[in-house]
């Protein structure tokens, strides 16, 4: 899936997540079995979710529950942050010299259908341990019929992925939609793929033990419309009133899976008195200047790109009164 794809389609899937249900349980981490254990070894004390080596993959429990200070948000032992919502969240590390790698894993409610769609959603924040910014180059979430294992670990790759800064100091939402191959069982959240890219904006300490570390929070699979999220819409309207009365008082644009819209505005002589990426900004009736536009008619003239990399031509009258 490219990686346009991912980012553009989120508008869509955060409508189809907000009225369908979430197939991933326990998905913002509240629910524990145990709020005495150490915390590490994720199958002890948390509900629902595990690692795929347990024993060796210590995914951090962090819940204001634990009786240890170290791991209670805020002041963890793997730095500072909050969780993105409630009491808890899961800690994740990655050791590039030693190839090491932790993965949280979780059952579906229900193995996924062949050829449905399913809007995917989780949040990542760099812990900055030990205020150091090291980041790697990717979050990932995969899909699996089978528990995970480390040879799936290192050579497939995600089915969705950030891709946003990992440096960042704030929760990161990571985005996408999944379109299953039939009888999925667990989602898995990790770094997913051959080698492990470490990046870092301080110098590299070689005798020093920090490497990147994540909280993940508020996990969500919900099945959305195929078709509405593959289906590219590019619609404009051909009156424009802009009265003050707060209706159609903004140029308002139909748009699904439209990744750039260069728009431009042009007058009854052709010249253009305001350009824009319409995806981005609005129109409000003024020109590039921001000076009111006098009524009458203008003339539209747009480039798209869908989130699919196609490239398309847009024209359209519209009415401006006022």
């Amino acid at each position: 899936m490219r990686k346009n794809a991912l980012i553009s389609i989120l508008l869509v899937c955060l409508t189809n997540i907000s009225g369908a249900q979430n197939l991933v349980p326990n998905p913002d981490f509240e629910l524990m079995n145990d709020c005495n254990f150490a915390g590490h070894l994720i199958s002890g004390g948390i509900s629902d979710w595990f690692s795929f080596n347990y024993q060796k993959n210590t995914v951090d429990v962090l819940n204001t529950c634990l009786p240890f200070p170290e791991l209670q948000p805020p002041n963890t032992i793997r730095g500072y942050g909050y969780p993105h919502s409630g009491n808890g969240m899961l800690g994740i590390c990655y050791a590039q010299e030693l190839n090491y790698r932790e993965v949280a894993s979780v059952a579906l409610t229900t193995a996924l259908i062949k050829d449905s769609a399913y809007c995917v959603r989780f949040w990542v924040k760099n812990s900055r341990i030990e205020n150091v910014y090291y980041w790697v180059e990717h979050i990932g979430l995969k899909f699996s019929a089978l528990v995970i294992d480390s040879t799936a670990i290192v050579q497939s790759n995600p089915d969705i992925r950030s891709w946003t800064d990992l440096g960042h100091p704030e929760w990161l939402e990571v985005s996408g939609y999944y379109i299953a191959t039939g009888g999925e069982q667990y989602v898995n959240i990790g770094y997913f793929g051959p080698s492990i890219q470490k990046y870092q904006s301080l110098p590299f300490d070689p005798t020093g033990s920090t490497a990147p570390y994540y909280f993940i929070d508020d996990v969500s699979v919900v099945p959305c419309n195929k078709d509405s999220l593959l289906t590219v819409t590019c619609e404009f309207p051909n009156v424009f009133t802009v009265d003050g009365n707060n209706l159609n008082d903004v140029y308002t644009l139909q748009l699904n899976n439209i990744r750039a819209l260069d728009i431009q505005v042009l007058n009854r002589w052709g010249t253009v008195v305001k350009q824009y990426d319409g995806t981005k900004s609005t129109w409000d009736g003024t020109d590039q200047s921001g000076t009111p536009l006098s009524a009458g008619v203008y003339y539209i003239r747009a480039v798209a790109t869908t989130t699919f990399g196609d490239v398309f031509q847009k024209y359209q009258y519209v009415h401006l009164i006022r």
